[in-house]
C-alpha cells in the first residue's frame, strides 16, 4: 500500500491512500482543514495539543462521513455517538486503510502525574503515530517521534530509536519549539537516525512524503 503523509502543526497528520483520508491528533495548536473531508479521526490520548474537542465536534456537524476512534469518551456534543473507543491490541479498516492499536499509556512527564491513557495508531502496516509515548515495536518502516515534549530528553530519544531502528523516522511534537528550536531538533534527529542506519525525514507543515519511497 502507498500513503501519503501531510504534517499539520504540531503532532497533527494528513494520511492518505487512493480513496481514504485519516487524520491523527488534530489539536487545539492548529486544527488541520484535512478533516473537513476525512474518513476518520484517529485520537492518541485527550490532552488539548493532541484534540481540539470544539473544534472536532463542529467538524461531525459539517462532515457527516467523518467518524472518531478515541482511547477516552470525548464530549462531542450532538455527535456523541461517532467515536469508537479502542484500546491496546485493536484492529479495525478505515476504507482501504488497516489500523492497529499499539500501547495504553503516555510516557511519564512528572512524578506527580497519575497514569494517562494514550494509544498510538499502526496505519497501513506503515507508519506508527504513538502520540506520547515510546512503545517498542520492531521492524517498523515509519515512526512519528516527538522533538520537544515534558516526558522525552534527547538521551531518551537516542536509546529508543537505537532500540527500535525504524527504517524512518519523522519528527513532530514541535509546537513549543521557535524556528531554531525546531532547526536544531531536526539536525538531532537526523544524527540519530543515521547513528543506526536510518532516515530522519524532516517535514514543514504543510509539506507531504510519500511512502514506501
Amino acid at each position: 500500500m502507498t500513503l501519503t503523509l501531510t504534517r499539520g502543526i504540531h503532532a497533527a497528520l494528513t494520511i492518505t491512500s487512493g480513496s481514504t483520508t485519516l487524520v491523527v491528533d488534530p489539536g487545539a495548536f492548529g486544527f488541520p482543514g484535512s478533516v473537513a473531508n476525512a474518513d476518520a479521526v484517529l485520537v492518541t490520548h485527550d490532552h488539548f495539543d493532541h484534540v481540539d474537542v470544539p473544534a472536532l465536534a463542529v467538524a461531525l456537524e459539517d462532515n457527516p462521513g467523518l467518524h472518531v476512534y478515541t482511547p477516552t469518551h470525548l464530549s462531542l456534543e450532538a455527535n456523541v455517538d461517532r467515536q469508537t473507543l479502542v484500546s491496546e491490541g485493536d484492529e479495525f479498516m478505515v476504507g482501504d486503510v488497516s489500523v492497529s492499536v499499539i500501547g495504553r499509556e503516555q510516557a511519564t512527564a512528572s512524578i506527580d502525574d497519575d497514569v494517562i491513557i494514550n494509544v498510538g495508531y499502526l496505519i497501513g502496516g506503515l507508519v506508527l503515530h504513538p502520540g506520547d509515548a515510546r512503545p517498542v515495536i520492531k521492524n517498523l518502516d515509519t515512526l512519528i517521534v516527538a522533538l520537544a515534549a515534558p516526558w522525552q530528553s534527547t538521551p531518551q530519544l537516542e536509546e529508543y530509536l537505537r532500540v527500535v531502528t525504524p527504517a524512518r523516522v519523522i519528527g513532530l511534537h514541535d509546537g513549543t519549539l521557535n524556528d531554531l528550536g525546531r532547526n536544531f531538533g531536526q539536525k538531532t534527529l537526523a544524527r540519530i537516525a543515521s547513528s543506526y542506519g536510518g532516515e530522519a525525514i524532516s517535514l514543514n507543515p504543510g509539506e507531504s512524503v510519500t511512502l514506501p519511497h
